[in-house]
């Protein structure tokens, strides 16, 4: 309730979760709680759950995933050239993490492992600083292989989008 009344935190952190309590997890979530992404720090044992607080989180990344699609699409890239991976998570080096959203060149990136090259990271109501946290992991655990990310902050309050455009 606090959440939807923009009166809480959208992360919550639980520690000593071991990877069998992830997979476990991952089963609950998938059938009653799809609107939650993850993170597993795996030698800290620590998990870092993203509560998605619903259609102004989605629609604020898969609006500006969109337009980013139509202009490819005008500079001349084929649509099939834009995978879309969605909330999928992806294995780091010391963790793991899932997606807001995310694209990649199937051609050149066929396997389920690889990395996206674009990455999409969108809060609603939280802070900027954990976006950056967020957009920070990507950079630094795909070896290069994630090219963009962009962060888009949305404060319904304030009335303000904030995006930014991170790369190597």
């Amino acid at each position: 309730e606090k959440l939807r009344l923009d009166k809480a935190g959208q992360y919550v952190v639980f520690s000593l979760v071991t990877r069998q309590d992830l997979m476990t997890i991952d089963r609950l979530r998938n059938t009653h709680h799809k609107g939650l992404r993850c993170m597993y720090l795996n030698e800290d044992q620590v998990l870092i759950v993203k509560i998605m607080p619903g259609i102004l989180h989605e629609a604020s990344h898969q609006v500006l995933a969109r337009m980013i699609i139509r202009k490819a699409i005008v500079m001349g890239i084929e649509d099939n050239e834009l995978f879309g991976m969605g909330a999928t998570r992806i294995q780091g080096v010391a963790s793991q993490k899932e997606v807001d959203a995310a694209f990649k060149p199937p051609t050149l990136r066929p396997l389920s492992t690889h990395w996206p090259t674009l990455v999409f990271e969108c809060g609603v109501s939280e802070s900027l600083e954990q976006l950056r946290v967020d957009g920070h992991w990507w950079l630094e655990n795909s070896s290069g292989e994630v090219k963009i990310v962009l962060l888009i902050s949305v404060n319904k309050k304030a009335r303000r989008i904030i995006l930014e455009q991170w790369e190597m």
